[in-house]
This record gives structure tokens, sequence and C-alpha cells, in this order.
């Protein structure tokens, strides 16, 4: 199952679509660039790509590349996919944990076959790496809360700083981890906060490094990261809402609710803290100015642990098996409206940035309000003509 869904998404990855979007060029460009000469700044415009960008997947994927004998779009994109299915292994645990053996298996099919897992699973983005990482991180807090161990705390930390270090959506999971520790075991689990710690640190060590050296503040990264997303295109809450329902599959949805229900309940100490993680980035999410369905690809694991609760506790074995069959099955249609949807306007921005590199030498700049596409297809210095043209011009004087 693991091998198929792999297989899958590097199918699409590697043979439906080139680096046709906005991040995706952000991240390629950068990555290409790392590969030819590894460093902490980067020219315009991709200083400030950075500034909200963290930087441990472009440095992971360029040292990837330089392994391999130079950049590879490729390489890349199967590393992607490969981190993007590693999240089976973190959420099958934690389903069984809190639901038996069977939840586990159908938890990782839930996820490994959800519609927003597969088709950003499929792109060189990194949502569903950070998503790798919270599914560990979370089920390293449930059996260091549940066992007080040290060592459990001090791996959930770890990857909760390291997903962190991903992407910066991901700095809410600390805080979800401690609420929930401290309501479930009250100041028994103060001892494990210098492990857990000393863990976040460590995975937030690379983007406190860079955030030092661009910025000369360890943080200010993070606050740079927020007033982009908070001065971007401004989208509805109800668009959101819809568009997350249909990525993580509505079967899939109506399951998590009733695993939610069932939760609740039974007051149930590990599903509260999925139930947390879920709602926590739901809510967060509702209030951004600027969101994306990809943004909910933090919690896709949450929702298939919850929607594999039902399974054990409520449903008949024949009902299951068939919604367990429709839930499969549902993702097709979405991921093939996905594929066809942004597809048209990347291919021709590609194709006129390949035509300017036929006409352009090597240092000669352009100006371009789609930059990300067009630097990494023409593989020319280029200025972003974004927000508006005249605070570009106005920059560059």
């Amino acid at each position: 199952m693991v091998l198929s869904s792999f297989l899958f998404r590097v199918y699409l990855s590697l043979f439906v679509d080139g680096v046709l979007w906005w991040d995706e060029a952000i991240y390629a460009s950068m990555i290409r660039d790392l590969s030819r000469r590894l460093t902490l700044r980067f020219e315009m415009p991709y200083i400030g790509a950075m500034a909200y960008r963290p930087v441990l997947y472009p440095y992971l994927a360029a040292l990837a590349c330089i392994a391999t004998g130079g950049y590879s779009e490729a390489v890349v994109k199967v590393l992607t996919c490969a981190l993007g299915v590693l999240a089976a292994i973190p959420v099958c645990q934690l389903a069984r944990k809190l639901s038996g053996g069977k939840a586990g298996l159908i938890a990782v099919a839930s996820l490994l076959f959800m519609p927003v897992h597969v088709f950003y699973g499929s792109r060189l983005l990194v949502n569903v790496v950070e998503a790798t990482f919270l599914s560990a991180g979370f089920y390293f807090a449930y059996q260091a809360v549940c066992r007080l161990s040290s060592p459990y705390a001090l791996l959930s930390g770890l990857a909760m700083g390291l997903a962190c270090s991903t992407r910066y959506t991901a700095i809410l999971s600390p805080f979800i981890a401690s609420a929930w520790a401290l309501t479930t075991r009250k100041t028994e689990v103060l001892r494990l906060a210098p492990s857990f710690l000393a863990g976040l640190l460590a995975g937030l060590a690379p983007t406190l490094a860079v955030s030092q050296v661009v910025y000369g503040s360890p943080i200010s990264c993070f606050l740079v990261a927020f007033n982009v997303v908070q001065h971007d295109v401004p989208v509805s809450t109800a668009r959101f809402l819809a568009d997350t329902v249909a990525g993580l599959n509505p079967v899939l949805f109506l399951l998590a609710f009733l695993g939610v229900a069932l939760t609740v309940k039974q007051h149930d100490r590990g599903g509260l803290l999925v139930l947390l993680w879920f709602l926590a980035y739901l809510v967060v999410f509702c209030f951004l100015t600027h969101k994306e369905a990809r943004f909910m690809v933090s919690c896709s694991p949450a929702v298939a642990v919850l929607a594999s609760i039902p399974f054990k506790r409520l449903l008949s074995k024949k009902m299951a098996t068939a919604l367990f069959i429709i839930a499969l099955l549902a993702p097709q249609p979405v991921i093939a409206y996905k594929l066809s949807g942004r597809r048209s306007l990347g291919l021709h921005v590609a194709e006129a940035a390949r035509y300017v590199s036929s006409r352009t030498r090597p240092w000669e700049g352009v100006l371009s309000n789609n930059y990300p596409v067009v630097r990494y297809y023409s593989d020319r210095p280029v200025v972003q003509f974004w927000p508006s043209p005249n605070q570009t011009l106005k920059a560059l004087k």
C-alpha cells in the first residue's frame, strides 16, 4: 500500500507536470542554486523568498543533489514523495495505540490516498514533509506522556523543531502538545520539559541560525513570515472550508467527525491529542487573511487517525468495508481536477522563460511579475515585479 502510493506520486510528479507553480519554482530555484554553491545569502529575489520559507528542506534536497552528481529535478521530486509517504509509520503507530492494529492500517490507507496529501505530495512543495515530522512529533509526545519518558520527550521536541524548520506553521505543534500534556498528567510531565525543549531547540537550530545571519535576530524570520501571509491575497473562510472538505475527502471528513464525537464521549486521552492537533490548525488557518487548502496538509494525519476510530468502535464490518472503499475511490476525481486546473498558465510562462533564456546572456536580468517560474526556467537573474511595478521600481532605486 505504501509502495503503491509512493509510485503513484512519483508518476504524477515526474510524468504529469513540471515545476509550474509559484512556490514550487521558488523551492526549485533555491535548491538548484544551493546545489551549485552552498550559502546562507541569496541574491534578489530569493532573499525575500527565504524570509518566509525555512531552509531545512532546500538544504537537505541540495545535499541529495550534490551526492548524486548535481542538481536534478527528478531527484528532488522523488525525495519529496518519499518523505511524504514516511508519515505512514507514525500515523500507523498512533492509530494502533488508540484503536488497535486494524485502525492503524485504516489510518495509513486514509492518509496515503487522501486527495490533499496525494496531490501536494507529488508537487515540489514542503507541506507533506512538514506533516511527516508533525506525525512523528505527536506520536512521540503521546508515548512520552503515557510512559513519562524523557527520551520520547526529546524525540518529540526534535521532530516538532524539524517540522518548524521545514514550514513555519508547525510552530503551533509544541504549544498543542504542551497543553495536552499538562491537562492529561498535570505536574507529572514537568520533568519532561527540559528534554522536550532541548529537542525542540535542536530541531529549530537551522532556522534560527539562518535568521540570525540574514536579519540579525533568531526570531525575526517568524515575524516576517506572519507579516507576508497577512498581507497576501485574501481568501474567504467559506471558500477555504469548502476546499478543505474536498481536499481531505468528504467521506473521511465525516468519519473524522464521528471519531471526534467518540473521543469526546469516551474521554479518550490519546484521541484528545489528535483532536487538538486538528482543531488548532483549522481554527488558526480560518483566521489567517491568506489561506489555501494545502495548508491543511499539516493536520491531514490527524484527520486520518480520527477517521480510523469509528471503524472499530461504531461501524459494522460490512458498512466499514463499504465506506473504506468509497473513501479510497473518492480522491480520484479531485486529483484529476486539480491536475488540470492550474497547468495552462504555468506552461505558457515556462515556454516564455525558455525563450528569454535563449535570447539573453547569463548575466542579463529579467523583470517579471511571475518571477519564480521565469527565474527557474530561464536560469537568469530575475527581479520581482511584485506586488506592483511602482513598489518594485522604488525598491530598486
